[in-house]
């Protein structure tokens, strides 16, 4: 939990400094076309205006996207150790395939599994 609170913390971050850096340039921007381009500022700023709050809005919604997708892809990784480790540990022998018809693939196979495909027929004692 601790490493999902520290990932929250650092990608909420991204996106203020990055709306940052992008109101410096539209101010700067501004200026250059007010100063030099004899722009009227009534028209120049709600525009820079508007875009800069339509990219902050876009910014925010793929930097939580993307921390969204960030922790989904640590709880997977975390829950499918954790279902390696008790499939190792139960006594029965445990064989999982692909879900593909195609592939045939095994998924895993614990060491009870691999124990019974490998042995050697011998004959059956009374």
């Amino acid at each position: 939990m601790m490493i999902i609170a520290i990932c929250v913390l650092i990608l909420n971050q991204a996106w203020l400094v990055t709306s940052a850096a992008m109101l410096i340039i539209f101010l700067i921007i501004g200026l250059w076309f007010g100063l030099t381009c004899d722009i009227y500022v009534g028209v120049l700023v709600p525009q820079l205006f508007t875009t800069f709050i339509v990219m902050v809005c876009l910014l925010y919604a793929a930097e939580r996207q993307l921390k969204v997708d960030f922790l989904q892809l640590k709880v997977n990784t975390s829950l499918k150790q954790d279902f390696k480790e008790i499939v190792e540990a139960v006594p029965e022998g445990i064989l999982i395939f692909s879900e593909e018809e195609e592939a045939n693939k095994v998924l895993i196979a614990n060491a009870e599994m691999v124990r019974l495909a490998t042995a050697k027929d011998t004959p059956a004692t009374p």
